[in-house]
């Protein structure tokens, strides 16, 4: 992986927790629970009920992939990043670009 690649995973790696934390932000917001003296009719309950629980799904699933682009942003710079956990061999920077938390290769990932 080349020092341009790097740099250029470590940008994607902010702004992507940029993004992420502001998403947070949001389904903290959505995931609150639904009052129930809340004057909606019975089934728009259920379907605000069902909403929110979605909600806190989605926010566990950002908490978690923040966790892992904070790992990564504090890896970046080292030596083993990039390299397959699996197989030990190099993980492609095109993969790192879209997925900067990876630790798999497209192969041992499937």
């Amino acid at each position: 992986m080349t020092d341009k690649d790097r740099a250029e995973i470590k940008s994607t790696i902010i702004s992507s927790i940029d993004a992420v934390k502001k998403e947070i932000g949001f389904l903290k917001e959505k995931s609150q629970p639904i009052e129930p003296d809340c004057s909606l009719g019975r089934l728009t309950r259920l379907e605000a009920m069902q909403e929110q629980e979605l909600s806190v799904h989605m926010l566990q699933e950002s908490i978690i992939r923040l966790n892992k682009l904070e790992y990564a942003l504090r890896k970046v710079d080292e030596p083993e990043y990039g390299i397959c956990v699996e197989c030990e061999e190099p993980i492609a920077p095109a993969r790192l670009k879209l997925m900067p938390e990876t630790s798999k290769c497209i192969e041992c990932a499937q």
